[in-house]
């Protein structure tokens, strides 16, 4: 107290202990594409497909070690669909390419064995 006045002081958040209290996990198997994000407690899944970003993100009922790993399959199933559509868009774009309607150069493509650089 000076002249008269009472300094308080306030604690301010700061990017090191704004999310201090909230619990972070970690998948047993982890997933590429998927995460935990700690500012929403949910996990988020995230892919490319066809030039556009899609993101989907699931939260848990509860922090209970079997509704977290449900929330997280639930997330990978989602992820893996959409590789599985990012795969069947490339087969058509490589279709639509070739323009012959035999399409004779795509015969050993297939959904499970296509592996190209520029999709991935």
């Amino acid at each position: 107290e000076k002249h008269g006045l009472q300094l308080q002081v306030k604690p301010v958040l700061t990017l090191a202990n704004r999310y201090a209290g909230l619990p972070v996990f970690q998948p047993k198997v982890p997933y590429p594409g998927v995460w935990w994000t700690v500012r929403e407690q949910k996990w988020h899944a995230q892919c490319l497909v066809g030039g556009a970003r899609r993101n989907f993100m699931v939260k848990p009922k509860d922090h209970s070690e079997a509704e977290l790993e449900r929330s997280f399959t639930v997330a990978v199933a989602w992820k893996k669909k959409q590789e599985k559509e990012k795969k069947r868009k490339a087969l058509q774009i490589l279709a639509s390419s070739h323009g012959s309607p035999d399409h004779s150069r795509l015969a050993g493509f297939t959904e499970d064995n296509l592996r190209l650089p520029m999709f991935s």
